[in-house]
């Protein structure tokens, strides 16, 4: 079945089929199932992410319900492991430890400006 299709809706892949010109639609149908496209197709990150959208398409009042569960229970999570992670860190504007302040002064004192 021919169709008018935009070249902007159009996305190229690395799939080359191997025909020549003025083939009819039984014979592209016989050498794309010889290429075996459709199994090839469907391992593609494109694909997966098209049937993702559909399934998210499909989803009834419950199953959108659980959805927005998992996604709290996951952002919870990550925030979780934020925190701990920003507690090991130091605090931006932190002054150094007691120690470390007088071995820079007196690091920075003997250097003088004329040397």
């Amino acid at each position: 079945e021919s169709k008018v299709i935009p070249f902007s809706r159009l996305t190229t892949t690395r799939f080359l089929i191997p025909m020549c010109r003025g083939l009819r639609s039984g014979q592209i149908k016989k050498t794309i199932a010889k290429f075996d496209l459709t199994k090839k197709w469907s391992a593609t990150n494109a694909a997966k992410r098209a049937a993702s959208l559909q399934r998210r398409r499909t989803l009834n009042d419950f199953e959108r319900f659980r959805v927005q569960v998992l996604r709290q229970g996951l952002a919870r999570t990550s925030r979780k492991q934020a925190r701990a992670i920003r507690k090991t860190l130091p605090k931006v504007g932190a002054k150094a430890p007691a120690g470390k302040q007088a071995e820079t002064k007196a690091a920075d004192a003997g250097k003088g400006k004329g040397k």
